[in-house]
């Protein structure tokens, strides 16, 4: 009897084995779970201007001395010392940013000497250009300063120059001296505001 019941334990275990791989084969039963998640991924990235300013225009926008009044159109000191006659006064868009850039101008006061001589402040004007040749920045386009901000030139896109030519008129009869003023640059995004 003994015997009996070990064979229909081993009959029973057979079979028993044989239905479980028979349930495995259609997916019944399964070792395997899989386990599915998602993670919001973001970022943001800002827009970044990278610029840099010429040397002649950090040093100070210089006119040669006037001997004669009145003086019309006289010419910034480095507005046509660079190569083929350009502008030595610029603003270099780095392709480091990401975006093209806006420049603004404005200046702080009227050009004045030490003992408040001044020079009306429309004198005093300025034309810009993307390119620089001995016609660009032109005469022709020039606009006065002003005491705030003013969107001087649009667009310079990275990696290029945004140049700038200044000129002075000086009426008969000014006080003689040296005349003082600061211009003031700011690059924005390009379409911005000032």
């Amino acid at each position: 009897m003994e015997r009996r019941v070990y064979r229909f334990l081993l009959i029973f275990i057979f079979i028993f084995c044989l239905v479980l791989i028979g349930f495995e084969n259609f997916n019944v039963i399964t070792g395997n779970t899989v386990s599915t998640f998602s993670a919001a991924s973001n970022v943001t990235v800002l827009k970044l201007i990278a610029v840099s300013f010429s040397s002649d225009l950090t040093d100070g926008i210089v006119f040669e001395s006037v001997h004669v009044l009145p003086a019309e159109n006289i010419s910034a000191v480095n507005n046509y010392n660079g190569t083929g006659n350009s502008s030595e006064y610029y603003l270099l868009v780095s392709s480091d940013g990401n975006i093209d850039v806006d420049l603004c101008i404005m200046a702080d006061k009227a050009l004045e000497t030490i003992g408040a001589d001044v020079i009306g402040l429309a004198n005093e004007t300025y034309s810009t250009s993307i390119g620089s040749d001995i016609n660009n920045p032109d005469l022709v386009n020039e606009t006065p300063l002003n005491l705030t901000y003013t969107k001087a030139l649009n667009g310079i896109p990275r990696g290029q120059n945004g140049y700038v030519r200044f000129w002075l008129d000086i009426p008969a009869g000014q006080a003689t001296g040296t005349y003082y003023n600061s211009i003031y640059f700011k690059a924005i995004g390009s379409g911005l505001g000032c």
